[in-house]
């Protein structure tokens, strides 16, 4: 277990879509897009970072974190031998979960986690997309398990979490998955000529597992949320592109033999 404080890292949570995002619409959850090649950023509305072409953008990092509490581990099952004394072990999965706590200025993630997906066709924007927003024709889920490709495979919805995470498929037509949330962790470097260089851990598929609030009247309100993950984590260097975005080992999407 490893703790940091606000002032240590950056942190960046997106979705596992290239440019498709979460966004909050009228307190309701709608998909939305970013395109930092475009010069579309995510606004107001975007729940956390946007989607995975803005992870390592300044202007896209989670704000006002005052500490992060990350956890690595494994499962591991016990297998006796025939005609052996010794009890062997044998990792089943990774298990990571990710802790963080921020002071709050929205209710976006309160939403993301408790609230209902809209069932209209309306981007924040006002503009419209192929199909509707959610997984379920009714709405009323939350958007813990992230985004999904539709029925007609020609748009992503938000995930009612009754998808297998190794059949999350994306619009794209790539055989890699698209399954919950991706966490990036950069340790702050020292000096400001090597900032964005520093070490990113990166959690890949994560599944929103806890939301909690605090509200203090001799300090400032404060969100805890916790992200977990059964895929195994990603050690990167840090480099970004020209555009400030990490580079692609960092945002490849993850292949259903690794999940």
């Amino acid at each position: 277990m490893a703790y940091f404080t606000g002032k240590d890292v950056d942190v960046w949570i997106t979705t596992e879509h290239t440019t498709d995002c979460i966004g909050v619409y009228q307190n309701e959850l709608i998909v939305d897009y970013t395109d930092h090649a475009a010069g579309t950023f995510p606004d107001v509305n975007t729940v956390m970072s946007g989607s995975l072409d803005m992870a390592g953008d300044d202007e896209s990092r989670l704000t006002d974190v005052s500490g992060c509490d990350l956890s690595i581990g494994a499962v591991d099952e016990d297998i006796s031998f025939f005609g052996l004394r010794n009890v062997g072990k044998i990792e089943v999965k990774k298990e990571t979960s990710v802790t963080i706590t921020r002071k709050k200025t929205d209710n976006r993630n309160m939403i993301a986690f408790q609230g209902m997906t809209s069932t209209s066709n309306k981007r924040s924007g006002a503009s419209t997309i192929a199909s509707a927003t959610s997984s379920y024709a009714s709405g009323k889920h939350s958007a813990r398990w992230g985004l999904v490709e539709n029925s007609a495979g020609n748009a992503m919805v938000i995930s009612d979490g009754t998808i297998d995470p190794k059949s999350a498929q994306d619009d794209k037509g790539t055989p890699s998955k698209c399954y919950g949330w991706r966490v990036f962790i950069e340790l702050k470097s020292e000096t400001a000529a090597d900032d964005g260089d520093g070490v990113v851990m990166i959690i890949p598929n994560c599944t929103m597992m806890e939301y909690s609030e605090t509200t203090s009247n001799e300090s400032a309100n404060e969100e805890t949320f916790t992200f977990a993950s059964m895929v195994k984590p990603i050690i990167f260097n840090g480099s970004k592109d020209g555009n400030g975005i990490f580079k692609t080992n960092a945002i490849a999407q993850t292949t259903a033999s690794k999940m």
